[in-house]
């Protein structure tokens, strides 16, 4: 038990801080999938160097090993200059489950795809990419359950935006870091706290219900 906890120590506090890149809706789960059939509902706020985003989550277990969530709120980005702006965003992403502390695995490690898209004026935003995901759940003595967790993301990322009246494109190969950590409820309730490392740094927190 130790020896585990040793490795995830290592690996969760030396691969993921000091990157300087991540995105908006976050990761807001762990390595873990959802067993088929099983879903929760979430609401969450994010607050970032230059906007805020308020979204909800749908997550789903799809297969043995497999779930995947979709993820759509409102972002207030405010970095444009004259005035703010204030837009759609989407995303979403699919998830793999490698290993698994349930069948004796030191920690649970993922692997998925992600995309997302912002839809303000000035710029617009669309990013797709590849995560890895570990985390490893411990037992309080209140018998809810706490899982930190962290992601490292590499997308690419392309920005539309207006410059001298002239609509320019770039497009970027990002990595980001994300670690936060998930506290189950027995209800069925459970609380997020997360923080990204990112070309905007931010905090997200929320709460989804989980229904077996």
């Amino acid at each position: 038990m130790k020896k585990s906890f040793l490795v995830f120590l290592i690996l969760f506090f030396g691969v993921f801080p000091g990157l300087s890149y991540a995105q908006f809706l976050g990761q807001l789960n762990t390595a873990k999938t959802f067993e088929p059939g099983e879903f929760n509902l979430g609401a969450y706020l994010g607050v970032y160097e230059e906007a805020i985003s308020t979204f909800g989550q749908f997550r789903l277990g799809i297969s043995n090993h497999f779930d995947m969530g979709v993820k759509v709120g409102v972002l207030d980005f405010q970095s444009t200059g004259e005035r703010d702006e204030v837009g759609i965003i989407v995303g979403g992403d699919l998830k793999y489950n490698l290993l698994n502390t349930e069948v004796n695995d030191p920690f649970d490690l993922s692997l998925g795809l992600s995309w997302e898209h912002a839809d303000v004026k000035n710029p617009t935003r669309f990013a797709g990419g590849v995560n890895m995901i570990i985390s490893k759940g411990f037992v309080m003595e209140s018998g809810n359950l706490l899982s930190p967790y962290g992601r490292l993301n590499i997308r690419a990322e392309r920005k539309t935006f207006k410059l001298s009246g002239k609509e320019r494109t770039d497009t970027d190969l990002e990595v980001g870091a994300t670690v936060g950590a998930v506290l189950q409820a027995r209800e069925g309730w459970h609380f997020v706290g997360e923080f990204q490392m990112d070309e905007h740094y931010g905090f997200l927190l929320g709460l989804s219900y989980h229904i077996y």
